[in-house]
């Protein structure tokens, strides 16, 4: 999704550490043994309290998704199937049981391209959240990062099971019938809208 080439260039096996399960004993005994100040999350299952308090100061989580509204599993997904673009995103939020609840430090909205697809989606949302993961934990180190307490009576969560083969082909109907093309046509139709004064 994101391409092999790309991948391979920041990866960094000297310094990885491939485990068996993120809430195992071996796991947390490797992480209590780092000392780690804070544990930053992205793309994995659930991490567990027992894990989660191994940080000293704070765990933060990167969700492809804008929290409140869409939290839990194939949050680019059902904005799209729920044809709610504008709350395509991605969230720097504190890693907390509470799935994609926690406090939220960072929330972009997504940009979008016409000939978008799903993955395409997806992808963007990795990126915008890359970046705003960078930008919290610099704030974070700088000790100016600052959150805002989730609505969690706000918005939805969705699990991983709720998404079938009807949803998706119903998301890929409605991406050829237009969705996304007509959607960046809708915003930059809104960026092009420019009201002037007359002079009284």
């Amino acid at each position: 999704m994101l391409g092999r080439e790309n991948c391979e260039r920041h990866r960094h096996e000297e310094i990885i550490t491939r485990v068996q399960g993120l809430n195992t004993l071996g796991t947390r005994t490797l992480i209590r043994d780092l000392k780690p100040e804070v544990l930053l999350v992205y793309g994995t299952a659930v991490v567990r309290d027992g894990t989660l308090s191994l940080a000293s100061r704070l765990a933060l989580n990167m969700h492809t998704g804008m929290s409140p509204y869409y939290r839990g599993a194939d949050c680019t997904f059902w904005p799209l199937y729920e044809g709610e673009l504008e709350w395509l995103g991605a969230t720097v939020h504190q890693c907390t049981h509470d799935l994609d609840g926690g406090a939220i430090y960072k929330v972009g909205r997504l940009p979008l391209e016409r000939d978008d697809d799903e993955f395409c989606v997806f992808a963007r949302a990795v990126k915008l959240g890359a970046d705003l993961y960078v930008r919290a934990v610099q704030e974070l180190l700088d000790g100016r990062l600052q959150g805002q307490p989730q609505q969690l009576n706000r918005g939805r969560e969705y699990r991983a099971a709720m998404k079938g083969w009807r949803q998706e082909l119903a998301v890929r109907w409605k991406i050829r019938r237009g969705l996304i093309r007509d959607c960046v046509a809708r915003r930059q139709g809104a960026a092009g809208d420019v009201v002037t004064a007359s002079p009284a």
